[in-house]
């Protein structure tokens, strides 16, 4: 939402010119409030670039531009598996979103990329267990072995401070090993 405060004392009313990217030009008639000399204007969603031009039918402002920018959040997130050699399995790529169930010992490799420059990507869990992934611009990527049932939380921050539009938390499910068994 875009929420303006136009200043104009001595002034009864102001006209707003507003064009978002992609739309026509409207105009808005705005009543000044005598005693601040202030009229608000507002927009419940931007939804691309907004150009604002002021007029009071006289003078006419210089027109301000507001960018529409995307709300930081990381995604495209790849969860590739290693599992261990004895197991004779072949590696391969795990959705995101669903329980992870692995066997003890397998490995883990996360990679992502991140609407904005990064700062640092966590995994974290209630226990402490926390992995840092490293990050270079917009990427990240990390790696964990399977030791523990555990779930992991994701933290990041951009340059900017914290990004809030994170994926699902990683359900991790360790399977411990068993000796076969047989039923007849």
């Amino acid at each position: 939402p875009v929420r303006l405060v136009i200043r104009a004392p001595g002034r009864q009313r102001v006209m707003l010119a507003v064009r978002q990217t992609g739309e026509a030009w409207r105009t808005d008639t705005l009543a000044v409030d005598a005693q601040t000399g202030i009229a608000r204007w507002s927009l419940e969603a931007l939804r691309g670039d907004l150009r604002l031009v002021a007029s009071d039918g006289r003078a006419t402002s210089d027109s301000a531009v507001i960018h529409a920018a995307d709300r930081p959040f990381l995604g495209a997130v790849v969860l590739r598996v290693t599992y261990p050699a004895y197991l004779a399995r072949p590696a391969e790529t795990l959705p995101v979103g669903e329980p992870l169930r692995l066997p003890r010992g397998t490995v883990l490799d996360v990679s992502g990329r991140a609407s904005v420059p990064l700062a640092s990507v966590t995994l974290s869990s209630d226990a402490g267990d926390d992995v840092v992934l490293g990050t270079s611009g917009h990427t990240f990527s990390g790696r964990l072995v399977a030791q523990k049932t555990v779930r992991l939380r994701w933290l990041a921050s951009g340059a900017g401070g914290p990004v809030t539009d994170l994926p699902a938390p990683l359900e991790l499910e360790v399977l411990a090993d068993s000796a076969p068994r047989v039923e007849i």
